[in-house]
């Protein structure tokens, strides 16, 4: 190690042959154009509200339901969502933290997917809520200028029940609120709304929520909101095209 990271992309040391892969332009079409704007954005306009329609098309068609089914014929249901998920169990739930939502009291809420409903847990002043989102996010300021932020928990003993002597069960709840994330990204980017992740605090999110972290625990965050067409900080990086 020479203090300089590895490089961008990797190379096998011992190939047979190799060929190029063959693929046509898809930059004009209209899915691919979506898969190619995706990207994480991070300067806010702290003066404008995300609509409470963006908000329910956003939770509906990330993290609600659109199927349903009973397992064994028994009273066990399992779900269609808009993402995979190990063993069709979906455990991720979402958590809500409102800063910036037209027609929604400031606070902490927790999406029913049963019900496509949000139910109100923690109810905050402006201030407040913009004070836990810096707290939540280890003080990273950007974050306090978007509208929502979401925190994506994991009720551990929906995956541990079916895999219960099965040492990837944990990961497998990670890749779960990673593939929710992504379709969070597009939908986002569909919808002309700004996207991102960040690292969070988890315990302090968890002990806000009333949560026990070895049962249902906090796995990761994302958040959104109106992006600032004029910002003063540029704080996304522009990318040379490749190809």
């Amino acid at each position: 190690m020479d203090g300089r990271p590895p490089l961008h992309y990797h190379e096998h040391s011992n190939i047979i042959s190799s060929i190029k892969i063959d693929y046509e332009d898809k930059s004009q079409d209209d899915f691919f154009k979506l898969l190619l704007n995706r990207k994480t954005t991070r300067n806010f306009d702290k003066n404008k509200k995300m609509s409470f329609k963006d908000l329910s098309i956003l939770l509906k068609y990330t993290y609600g339901i659109h199927g349903t089914r009973s397992l064994y014929d028994s009273d066990i249901v399992s779900v269609k969502k808009t993402s995979p998920s190990g063993g069709d169990l979906h455990p991720t739930e979402v958590y809500l933290l409102v800063m910036r939502v037209e027609g929604l009291k400031e606070g902490m809420y927790h999406y029913n997917t049963g019900k496509d409903e949000l139910s109100l847990i923690k109810e905050y002043s402006f201030d407040e809520a913009v004070e836990k989102a810096r707290l939540f996010s280890a003080g990273q300021e950007y974050t306090s200028f978007s509208s929502v932020m979401f925190f994506l928990t994991t009720r551990y003993y929906r995956n541990y029940w079916k895999y219960r002597k099965n040492s990837a069960a944990y990961s497998v709840t990670i890749r779960d609120a990673a593939h929710l994330c992504q379709t969070m990204y597009l939908i986002c980017t569909k919808l002309n709304i700004g996207c991102y992740t960040a690292a969070i605090n988890h315990s302090n999110i968890e002990d806000e929520i009333g949560l026990n972290p070895f049962k249902q625990g906090v796995v990761m965050m994302a958040g959104c909101g109106v992006i600032d067409e004029n910002p003063t900080i540029l704080l996304e990086p522009k990318f040379n095209k490749f190809n």
